[in-house]
C-alpha cells in the first residue's frame, strides 16, 4: 500500500516537472481551447495526545481535470465544459484516532476512485448558467481566506453537512445554478441540486437517480467583494440552504477582509458562522474565525502563516467541539507546496464516547499544476 502511494506521488511529480519545462509549449497551450489540472495532496499525520487513541497514518488525494473552452474553439461565445476525476486513499484520522465531529483533515475520505465533476456552463452578459455533476462548495459557502487551513470546517461549515446531504467532496451531485453578476463587486446565485448517494450505493459516482425520498437541495447566496483603498480586497457572503426530504435548513454568513498590505505582504482576517435546523431534533450553531499573513518570511510572498479557531455547538447540550489550528505553507517550487500543521481539538464529539482533548500534527505535500 505504501509503495502504491509513493508511485502515485512520484508519477504526478515527474509529469509536472516535464510539463513545466516546456516553456515554449506552455505559451501555445495558454491559447489552446483545452486546459488541464493535475494536483496531489499527501498528508503524513499523527495524533499524539487524547482522542480515541494515539497513532499516525498517511492519506492522499489525487485529481485530474480537463476544461474545454468553446469560445477559443470558435464554436460559440461563453461556453465551457469541465470534467474531473479524483482518487482518495490511505488512513482515516478522525474516524480512527481523534474522533472529532468537524473532521480535522479535509482530504479524509477512505479509498475511492470516482468521477468528481462533469458540467457545462454558459455565460451571457451578466449571467452564468452551470449544469451537470458539480461541487456545491465551489459556488456556495466558500471563504477564500479560510482555504489555507486543513480542518474541514474552514472549507464548509460542519453543522451544515450534519443533517443536510450536500453534494460536496468527495461525492458531488447533479445540479444547476444561475449566477447574476449585477455589479462588478456584487453577485447573486441560486441553485438546485440532487442529494447524492454514498459510495456504497454509487462507488464511482457514475450512476444517478432522482427520488422523492432522497430529495434535493435548494440554495441561494448573495456575494459582495469590495476593494478598500484600491488594494485591500474583501469577500462577504450570506446564504441559505434547504433540504426537501427532511425539511432541514441552514443559514450562514462569511466575511473576510484584507486589512493591511505592503509590497508582497498582506494580512487577512475572516469570520464564518452557520446555523442549522433539523426539524425533529435541535439546532446546531458554528462560529469560526482567523487570520492569515502572506510573505511572513519570504519577500516574494511565497509563504502564508495562519491561525484560526472553529467551534461547533448544539442547542440541547452544553458541550461544544472546538479546534484551534496553526498552519504554515511555503511554496518551494512553482507548483510544489509544503505545509506543516498543528491542531488542538477540545472535546472531540464525533463518537458517542467522552474523549480527551486531542493534539494532531500534520505535514502536507501539495503538487498543483495548471496549463
Amino acid at each position: 500500500m505504501i509503495r502504491h502511494k509513493c508511485l502515485i506521488l512520484t508519477l504526478l511529480f515527474h509529469i509536472s516537472l516535464h510539463l513545466s519545462a516546456q516553456d515554449s509549449a506552455s505559451v501555445i497551450q495558454h491559447e489552446s481551447p483545452l486546459s488541464f489540472e493535475v494536483s496531489y495532496s499527501g498528508d503524513l499525520m499523527g495524533n499524539v495526545v487524547g482522542g480515541i487513541k494515539q497513532g499516525g497514518t498517511y492519506l492522499g488525494y489525487a485529481q485530474l481535470g480537463l476544461l474545454l473552452d468553446f469560445e477559443k474553439m470558435g464554436a460559440w461565445k461563453g461556453g465551457l465544459l469541465c470534467i474531473k476525476g479524483g482518487n482518495t486513499h490511505g488512513g482515516t484520522p478522525s474516524e480512527t484516532f481523534m474522533g472529532d465531529f468537524q473532521i480535522a483533515d479535509n482530504i479524509e475520505a477512505g479509498n475511492h476512485t470516482f468521477l468528481q465533476e462533469l458540467w457545462f456552463s454558459q455565460t451571457i452578459r451578466q449571467f452564468e448558467l452551470k449544469a451537470g455533476l458539480q461541487n456545491f462548495n465551489a459556488d456556495f459557502t466558500a471563504c477564500e481566506s479560510a482555504a489555507l487551513f486543513v480542518n474541514s470546517s474552514f472549507g464548509i461549515h460542519a453543522v451544515l453537512t450534519d443533517h443536510i446531504t450536500l453534494p460536496i467532496f468527495p461525492i458531488m451531485g447533479l445540479g444547476a445554478n444561475l449566477r447574476w453578476n449585477f455589479r462588478n463587486d456584487m453577485s447573486w446565485i441560486v441553485g438546485a441540486y440532487d442529494c447524492p448517494y454514498d459510495f456504497e450505493e454509487n462507488p464511482y459516482n457514475i450512476h444517478w437517480k432522482f427520488t422523492k425520498e432522497k430529495g434535493g437541495i435548494l440554495a441561494t447566496e448573495y456575494q459582495y467583494a469590495p476593494t478598500i483603498k484600491n488594494e485591500l480586497q474583501g469577500q462577504y457572503q450570506v446564504g441559505f440552504t434547504y433540504e426537501t426530504a427532511g425539511r432541514n435548513w441552514g443559514v450562514y454568513l462569511n466575511a473576510s477582509q484584507a486589512v493591511w498590505k505592503r509590497n508582497q505582504r498582506t494580512l487577512n482576517l475572516f469570520v464564518m458562522s452557520a446555523l442549522e435546523r433539523h426539524l425533529s431534533e435541535h439546532m446546531y450553531f458554528q462560529i469560526s474565525g482567523g487570520a492569515t499573513m502572506t510573505g511572513v518570511f519570504s519577500k516574494k510572498g511565497r509563504d502564508v502563516l495562519g491561525i484560526a479557531c472553529t467551534s461547533a455547538m448544539s442547542s440541547n447540550k452544553l458541550e461544544h467541539e472546538t479546534a484551534i489550528e496553526l498552519t504554515y505553507q511555503y511554496q518551494i517550487h512553482e507548483f510544489i507546496y509544503l505545509q506543516p500543521d498543528i491542531q488542538y481539538i477540545i472535546n472531540p464529539s464525533g463518537t458517542e464516547e467522552e474523549l480527551d482533548n486531542a493534539l494532531m500534527l500534520l505535514l502536507r505535500l501539495k503538487i498543483e499544476f495548471n496549463r
